[in-house]
Formats: C-alpha cells, sequence, structure tokens
C-alpha cells in the first residue's frame, strides 16, 4: 500500500536494505524518498494484519548514505517499524518536524534490546534516531 508509484522500484529494483546486527551499530544519510508501505512476511512475503484486521504498516527510506567501495552508489533502503518507529517518532518531534521529507538527513543507532516478551525469545531492539530538516538553498 503507497500514496505514490515507486518507478525506481518498479523499473531497477531497490536498494540494498539496511540491518542492525551489534548493538552501537549506526545508519545514517539523507533521504532520497520516504513511502509508507504494508508490512510483509519475512519467509513467505504474505501482507501482514493487526489481530482486528487493520494492515501492519511500515516506512520504507530509500537514503543516500556513504558506498562502501568504487561500484557502490550509497543508496540503500531502511525499513521503519516496531520500536525504530517510535524513535522516528520521537526524532521528528524533537527536530519539530512533520514528517521525514526529502532532503532531510537522518542517524540511526541501535542501542540496545529490551526485555524479551516471553522466555526464549530475543528482547525487542531499541534504537536512538536523530534528524536534521532538509538545508536550504541560500
Amino acid at each position: 500500500m503507497s500514496d505514490t508509484f515507486d518507478t525506481a522500484a518498479f523499473f531497477g529494483g531497490t536498494a540494498p536494505a539496511v540491518s542492525f546486527d551489534d548493538i552501537g551499530e549506526t545508519h545514517e544519510g539523507t533521504v532520497i524518498r520516504a513511502e509508507v508501505r504494508q508490512q510483509t512476511g519475512f519467509e513467505d512475503g504474505a501482507l501482514q494484519y493487526w489481530p482486528d484486521g487493520r494492515p501492519k504498516l511500515q516506512a520504507v527510506v530509500t537514503f543516500e548514505g556513504e558506498p562502501d567501495d568504487d561500484e557502490d552508489d550509497g543508496v540503500r533502503t531502511l525499513y521503519v517499524r516496531g520500536l525504530m518507529h517510535r524513535a522516528f517518532q520521537d526524532a521528528l518531534r524533537t527536530a519539530k518536524l512533520r514528517d521525514l521529507s526529502p532532503g532531510s538527513w537522518f542517524k540511526v543507532t541501535y542501542t540496545g534490546d529490551g526485555e524479551p516478551p516471553r522466555r526464549g525469545m530475543n528482547g525487542p531492539k531499541q534504537y536512538e534516531v536523530v534528524i536534521a530538516p532538509p538545508k536550504r538553498n541560500q
């Protein structure tokens, strides 16, 4: 579910997704586009829903970060859901912004794990987010 047609994804695929494997890992960059899409299952790709039937939504942020090598353009995709969503909301409020506009800069850091919901499960990842508005031409 998207309000805009993503021609880059349609014609050229998507940029590699970033992940947060280790506490302290950080990803940052300048927003190219941000859109809302329905979450899909990791294993089967099926659309995800809440128990009441509402679709589970996520923000999909395409951004330009640091390239890994000379053949890398540095363009990446960040999937914002779960506790990362709340961290983005807090950062937008702190920056006095309404949304994550193209040209905005952000930095996301994996800061630790919360309490596991049940025995034998991992705790949810926790994040810190900093956002700066797009720079104005002078």
